[in-house]
């Protein structure tokens, strides 16, 4: 809970939109698969040997639904769409624009107490992961929690003994994902260092720009700016390569089913 109140910059009624949106967009998807499957029980039907004649009328009433079905999908993507991702722009630019009047406020012994790379990860970083979580990841996890549910409950129904077989290997995958959590917030954290670092080498860059200039320190010869970004690019490697495998091993087990 914490972490979508941080994500949401306190405001958790935010995602009541983009999340029920999500969740209409996913349910409205549904339909073209069922249909799909109808389709192919039809077709397959009448090549089982029984004799039964191939029912085209029941398959082109099935295409003509699918067909205008379309419009709607379309209209409820739009809508997914526009609530997404215009709420977390407009939270984003509202966000920076009152954290940029608030620092304006401050005192100047406050903000040279304070590193320029650490204010500006914080007015782009920072508000670029919460716009990004708002608009991609919450309303997709939300709508992904959904959906999986909905077809347990389904394959219940259906068969008891291919949902328990289809969801057998999720405990396993949340298990890994547990796991991993430790390592994830530690890399994280180093490369989110490793960035404000890189920020501060480049201000102190261009702030001196002149003196080293006049002092030829620039080029090969100025090497904190150089080993700075030499080392974010390393921590974003190092994220991206062992992090990699966890979520591998997580699809692979989730879809063992």
């Amino acid at each position: 809970m914490n972490a979508i109140r941080n994500i949401t910059i306190g405001h958790t009624e935010r995602l009541y939109k983009p999340v029920g949106y999500t969740m209409l967009a996913n349910l409205v998807n549904i339909v073209p698969f069922c249909l799909s499957i109808e389709a192919i029980r039809i077709i397959f039907s009448a090549f089982d040997g029984s004799g039964q004649p191939l029912d085209t009328t029941r398959l082109w009433w099935i295409f003509g639904i699918m067909a205008a079905y379309m419009l709607v999908m379309a209209l409820a993507e739009r809508a997914s769409y526009r609530a997404n991702f215009r709420g977390a722009y407009e939270m984003s630019a509202s966000g920076r624009l009152s954290l940029a009047e608030h620092l304006r406020k401050l005192s100047l012994g406050f903000l040279s107490k304070r590193d320029p790379g650490d204010l500006s990860s914080m007015l782009v970083t920072d508000f670029m992961m919460a716009e990004t979580g708002i608009s991609h990841h919450l309303p997709q996890l939300m709508g992904a929690i959904v959906m999986p549910v909905l077809a347990f409950a389904s394959l219940v129904w259906i068969d008891w003994r291919m949902a328990v077989s289809m969801f057998a290997a999720l405990p396993l995958a949340l298990l890994v994902l547990w796991a991993s959590t430790k390592a994830q917030r530690k890399l994280s954290g180093r490369q989110i260092q490793a960035k404000i670092n890189a920020g501060n080498r480049l201000e102190e860059y261009l702030q001196g720009i002149r003196v080293m200039k006049a002092y030829n320190l620039i080029g090969d010869r100025f090497v904190r700016l150089r080993d700075a970004f030499a080392e974010l690019r390393r921590a974003c490697i190092r994220q991206e390569a062992l992090l990699g495998p966890f979520v591998l091993l997580n699809i692979t087990l989730v879809r063992a089913g």
